[in-house]
């Protein structure tokens, strides 16, 4: 009690006294605070400059993606006789280089399905799943499962090795952009599916129905075109000559996923999968 008989002016002032104490950190917080904030800052900046000049470096020498405009893959080469009748064929590639509309629709569909079912709408990368296979690809030598777009898989094909480095993803990212920005997705549909290999010494998907139906890309049925939109994941893996079950598989795969996006019926999926895989193979031209 105070000389005047009341608590209250020095009860306020304990009050105060300990609110001010325990409403402000020590002097002590305040700098361990301000160092860890500091030391964050720097190592965003070091990131982001290392990021930075990580672009610019694998930006000089990128491959001229507006040369696609002039493609020209190779392909075979037929030799006619003076009658005009073919008495043979050599190539390096087994390539026949056909238009957005030599293939089937139902090819084009089952392609986009199994292989990049968000084809028509994306702007040709999926971040998540690229940063997944980047750090799958750092970390283990198996091979990364659905990871890349068609446009990512294009680009690869065109431009890059299949060395499974952080540097050779990002080349494939930025050209992917590129392809992007310069084609229409038609365009891009009809470089993939003339350039991709398949199996069989076949590149693109004309060229395989030649070799593995003995009919043109434009012709095929719902079967066989699942059977080769299943080959772009593994050519000799899923082979249907080489080995006739794991295409099946693999087939009847690519039918469930037209069936999940809606491009066929449950019944004509069952009535494909109930149907072999009928290869006419065509021997290579002599």
């Amino acid at each position: 009690m105070n000389r005047q008989g009341s608590w209250g002016p020095e009860v306020d002032t304990s009050l105060e006294r300990a609110g001010r104490l325990r409403g402000r950190p020590p002097g002590g917080r305040l700098k361990v605070a301000g160092s860890l904030a500091l030391v964050v800052l720097l190592l965003v900046a070091a990131v982001s400059g290392s990021l930075v000049g990580l672009l610019l470096v694998e930006t000089v020498d990128l491959p001229q993606v507006s040369d696609l405009e002039h493609y020209r893959p190779m392909a075979t080469t037929e030799i006619y006789d003076v009658h005009g009748q073919p008495i043979g064929a050599f190539s390096l590639e087994r390539r026949t280089v056909v238009g957005y509309n030599g293939f089937a629709p139902i090819l084009r569909e089952a392609v986009i399905s199994i292989e990049d079912r968000n084809f028509e709408s994306h702007w040709g990368v999926n971040l998540v799943r690229v940063a997944g296979a980047a750090y799958h690809d750092l970390m283990s030598r198996s091979r990364s499962q659905g990871a890349s777009t068609l446009t990512m898989q294009l680009a690869r094909n065109l431009f890059l090795n299949d060395r499974r480095t952080f540097s050779r993803k990002l080349r494939e990212v930025l050209l992917t952009l590129q392809i992007e920005h310069h084609f229409t997705k038609r365009q891009i549909f009809t470089l993939y599916a003339n350039q991709i290999y398949l199996g069989g010494g076949c590149y693109g998907f004309e060229a395989a129905s030649e070799y593995y139906f003995s009919m043109h890309a434009s012709q095929l049925t719902l079967p066989e075109a699942a059977t080769l939109a299943a080959l772009p994941k593994g050519p000799v893996e899923y082979s249907p000559v080489l080995h006739p079950e794991r295409a099946l598989r693999r087939r009847n795969l690519v039918l469930g996923a037209l069936v999940r996006d809606g491009k066929i019926t449950a019944a004509q999926a069952v009535a494909a999968e109930r149907t072999p895989l009928g290869l006419r193979l065509q021997p290579p031209p002599n």
